[in-house]
């Protein structure tokens, strides 16, 4: 007990003590283990933008509102990019087919063995991964109404 009373002794308990709060006080603001922030969502959209890439002629879309003090999974801003992008594809291959455009069909076409390694098609099940490749196989046949009926749900 005689250490805690020399002199510096209690302001180094303290300072310590100090620092122990304030960390927890960040910890306590930060997001849960294994997730980040809107902020770094935004980012990780931003670098996947670059290397992502989109069918002639669209353009990205907004980027979809985050709460600022919310905790997304690491990865969230990419997938959402992939995401984008993988409609933009299955929009143009779609209108590709409807006007015979054998150059943009082909296109399109080689493109899904990309889009495949992307996290949206990664990270389906096996029962949607499935579904996915006979939409992909029925384009490939020239019947587009399976990226027509998946692109009603893009944003």
């Amino acid at each position: 007990m005689r250490g805690f009373h020399r002199p510096g002794r209690c302001l180094s308990v303290g300072g310590a003590l100090g620092l122990v709060a304030a960390g927890l006080l960040l910890v306590a603001c930060a997001p849960p283990a294994g997730f980040v922030s809107a902020a770094e969502v935004a980012r990780e959209a931003e670098a996947a933008r670059v290397v992502t890439p989109l069918p002639p002629g669209a353009t990205w879309p907004p980027p979809p509102s985050l709460d600022p003090g919310g905790a997304y999974q690491a990865g969230h801003g990419r997938f959402v990019v992939e995401s984008q992008a993988q409609c933009a594809w299955f929009r143009y291959w779609a209108a590709a087919i409807a006007k015979d455009d054998q150059a943009a069909i082909q296109r399109a076409s080689a493109m899904w063995d990309e889009i495949r390694t992307w996290s949206p098609f990664a990270n389906t099940d096996t029962t949607g991964r499935q579904y996915l490749e006979s939409v992909v196989e029925r384009a490939r046949l020239g019947d587009p109404s399976g990226l027509l009926q998946l692109v009603k749900g893009c944003a």
